[in-house]
């Protein structure tokens, strides 16, 4: 802690603040615990006296487990944000400071909103408890962590814009489906039952820990990511120009931020088109139709990027940049890769497909994003957030917050 005293005074009441924070989420995951313990003592020998009315003592037996589990999964997953949170505030105080905001306002409303979420995996607690509770909850910490990023309000009851309907998806639009397809490994079997093998890049393994990782046995060159979470893939064209405890400590922050305390890791084969680069298609698909695709190009230069219609007409707007956009030629098998796109994006609201396209005109899966730029981006011009959000038709928002897409040990 001696790098502490070495910051200025400014920094140190900063830190404080932080502190502040922490206790007083602290203190609502407590409230929250209280609840579930408070149901636990005064209600479950009554849902028990009725249940076994019904000759269904198993399920009792189940339902006590599964609170216990629960309770233990709302204190265990708390306590390993925080000790994370002081292990990065120990390792390096200058990174703390430079990810503050991220680590309070996204680290720790992910762990509150995930707590929530455990408890609606238990339709006894959550009828006890209230839906409309859990769910003004949800919405409390999720419209004021998008007040504090954006400068915005949202209306769940009516949202208007895209990054609106994204906030409101993370509440109101969640399944086992989506969860499985956000995980880049255990979306593989999904994606090559759905439109065949040959549109998956080869994995060189994968691995639950860094320290796990065989790099005298890889290749060169390389992809390492993270199967959880993004913005934090390592392109290793020279693994002998890889600094890997440099490498190792950036990865594990990206995860500690994000809260995927239990992904894995994953390392795919190299691939590019020319000079280092790769070219990446995304295709924004919404009730499953390719409305726009974006172009990526100059990974490991000067970014270049554009959007442009199912036609290849470029578009006039652009999504956190403002620079002149690429010129790029249209693919020739683009009505291939909108039929790939089209395939998976069948059953969603809205999803972005990401695909590549090499040099020989193969074809190949990146992953799926139901989340671009966490529904915070900023669009250029301001009005395209609302006239994108004409393209998301979302149904009627439930009465009842009921998501059963988390399993233990997941996030």
């Amino acid at each position: 802690m001696q790098a502490l005293h070495k910051l200025e005074q400014s920094q140190i009441l900063t830190f404080n603040q932080q502190q502040k924070e922490i206790s007083l989420l602290t203190d609502k995951l407590e409230q929250l615990t209280n609840k579930v313990e408070e149901l636990s003592s005064s209600k479950l020998d009554q849902l028990t006296n009725k249940v076994e009315e019904l000759g269904s003592s198993q399920v009792v037996s189940s339902f006590q487990e599964n609170t216990k589990q629960c309770l233990t999964t709302l204190h265990n997953d708390w306590k390993l944000c925080l000790d994370k949170v002081q292990q990065n505030i120990i390792a390096d105080t200058k990174k703390l400071y430079s990810t503050q905001q991220y680590v309070i306002k996204t680290t720790l409303f992910n762990n509150y909103r995930y707590n929530i979420v455990q408890l609606k995996k238990h339709p006894e607690v959550l009828s006890e408890i209230g839906a409309d509770w859990l769910k003004q909850e949800e919405e409390k910490m999720l419209g004021q962590w998008y007040a504090e990023r954006t400068g915005n309000t949202i209306d769940f009851r009516n949202p208007q814009t895209y990054n609106e309907k994204i906030q409101w998806c993370k509440i109101y639009d969640r399944d086992d489906l989506k969860w499985l397809c956000e995980d880049k490994y255990k979306v593989r079997a999904w994606v090559e039952a759905k439109i065949g093998s040959k549109y998956l890049t080869n994995i060189l393994g994968v691995w639950d820990s860094w320290d796990d990782i065989p790099f005298d046995d890889l290749p060169n060159s390389f992809v390492i990511k993270c199967t959880q979470g993004c913005g934090n893939n390592i392109v290793v064209k020279d693994k002998h120009e890889l600094n890997i405890e440099e490498a190792k400590k950036q990865f594990e922050l990206k995860i500690t931020e994000g809260l995927k305390i239990n992904s894995k890791v994953l390392i795919e084969e190299y691939l590019e088109n020319s000079e280092d680069d790769l070219y990446d298609y995304k295709f924004w698909c919404f009730n499953g139709k390719v409305e726009y695709i974006s172009f990526y190009t100059g990974r490991n230069d000067t970014l270049k990027r554009c959007f442009y219609d199912r036609e290849w007409t470029p578009q006039d707007f652009a999504l956190n940049y403002i620079e002149a956009p690429a010129s790029v030629l249209k693919p020739n098998n683009l009505d291939v890769m909108i039929e790939i796109a089209e395939k998976l994006a069948k059953d969603f609201i809205h999803v972005r497909v990401d695909l590549y396209h090499l040099n020989d005109g193969q074809i190949k899966f990146g992953e799926m994003t139901f989340t671009p730029a966490n529904g915070i981006g900023k669009w250029y011009p301001p009005e395209t957030d609302a006239q994108l959000g004409k393209l998301f038709i979302l149904p009627p928002t439930p009465e009842i917050i009921c998501c059963d897409y988390l399993e233990e040990g997941n996030i």
